[in-house]
């Protein structure tokens, strides 16, 4: 075989110019025999050809390779390694394509969604199940930008719509997973689709920075992993979800995230010369908030202290015992435009600049289920500490009440 037709089938090979031109390098490192053996099998176009081929290529340092995702292996693994169980937690990864991100006036395009189940004593994921996909016509063309982004035009959706009792069966007894469900539980809530042991997100329940990645998209995380996929097709995006989680073992982190509740502050009657002071903060303006315009933010139970002393001295500095609205925000609700509960905290300013405000006795708050409960106020420290007293975390008995784990996912 001469150095011209080897220049040619590796080029044929790869589509790649570059390896072309280099290809004296590569016979220069493989060895002549072992790269004619590795190009004339991949004369004859077969897979295996190719799959040598790629696998010398990776064995370099020159190349990195992706394999397309095909789920179906990771099932197959699954089959073999056969440790699930009955009583494993049964989840459901879902997508879905939309015209736009309001879901008050966009509408689903397409939905997907594939069922896996999770193992408490191993661990890790442990089966997966059935798939569901489907399109829908949204009853007005399909906004270029979409078709641009999805690839899903009015072809693929005209005359499709959503069997929404199917929809809720497949999810009706599952842990709903999206990467970024904060857009995808909002349409599902739309249109009646709830899981039943409400919402986990793959990709904020997840630390990926403390795990090493530089980006949490889930295209990124995938070919970090050695993968490609189709983005932003709602059946090729939950396939890619799951082997993720798989790859990565990150589903108990996710699930433990998930459960941990988490509030909702409503900075309601803030002045707008204070918008800069709360944006740097890291509140957010929500025009569609439940209760009408406002500042809102959501705090862990370890960060509600911070930001209700940030409140009372910054935002409501000139007003005293300013009641705020707290939302108490767990799986089935957490990604929902929700009214808040009856629980009010109110923040005052100290007396004095230096005089602390004392925690909030988030003990004597309840879930209320929107029935009335007391308000709760929180008062000035006392003037002669110079700084807040850490010791005593806000509400510590209420946090400790809540965050007894999530039982009704077992049995």
């Amino acid at each position: 075989m001469t150095q011209n037709s080897v220049q040619k089938v590796a080029l044929a090979l790869t589509r790649e110019e570059k390896l072309a031109k280099d290809i004296g390098d590569f016979v220069a490192l493989l060895g002549k025999d072992r790269f004619r053996q590795i190009v004339e099998t991949g004369l004859k176009c077969s897979t295996a050809g190719i799959n040598i081929a790629a696998d010398v290529l990776r064995s370099t340092s020159e190349y990195k390779l992706l394999n397309r995702l095909d789920l179906g292996k990771f099932k197959a693994d699954l089959d073999q390694a056969a440790f699930h169980e009955k009583g494993d937690i049964h989840c459901v990864y879902v997508d879905v394509e939309t015209t736009g991100l309001d879901p008050k006036v966009d509408k689903i395009i397409q939905f997907a969604a594939v069922e896996y189940y999770y193992s408490e004593k191993h661990e890790k994921i442990s089966k997966i199940g059935n798939s569901l996909s489907m399109f829908n016509d949204p009853g007005f063309p399909v906004p270029k930008d979409i078709v641009d982004l999805t690839g899903i035009t009015d072809d693929h959706v005209r005359g499709h719509k959503l069997n929404i009792d199917l929809i809720k069966k497949f999810v009706a007894d599952a842990f709903g997973i999206a990467h970024n469900a904060n857009f995808d539980a909002k349409f599902c809530e739309a249109c009646d689709i709830k899981p039943g042991l409400g919402w986990g997100c793959s990709l904020n329940d997840i630390d990926w920075a403390a795990r090493g990645y530089r980006s949490k998209k889930l295209g990124d995380l995938v070919q970090e992993q050695g993968y490609f996929f189709d983005a932003h097709l709602a059946d090729s995006d939950t396939e890619a979800g799951v082997a993720l989680l798989i790859m990565t073992d990150a589903m108990s982190e996710l699930i433990e995230n998930a459960h941990k509740p988490a509030y909702k502050l409503f900075a309601e009657g803030s002045h707008f010369d204070d918008k800069e002071i709360l944006k740097a903060h890291k509140w957010r303006w929500d025009p569609d908030s439940p209760i009408g315009k406002n500042w809102t933010k959501i705090v862990t139970s370890g960060e509600i202290e911070e930001e209700l002393v940030f409140l009372g001295t910054e935002i409501f500095r000139r007003q005293p015992n300013k009641t705020i609205p707290v939302a108490t925000l767990m799986p089935k609700t957490r990604f929902l435009d929700l009214k808040p509960d009856a629980r009010r905290a109110v923040v005052s300013r100290p007396a004095a600049a230096k005089a602390p405000v004392s925690r909030i006795p988030v003990s004597q708050m309840s879930v209320s289920n929107g029935k009335a409960s007391p308000e709760v106020k929180v008062q000035p420290a006392q003037m002669a500490l110079n700084e807040p007293d850490f010791d005593q975390p806000a509400g510590r008995e209420f946090i400790e009440e809540a965050e007894t784990g999530y039982p009704e996912m077992r049995g």
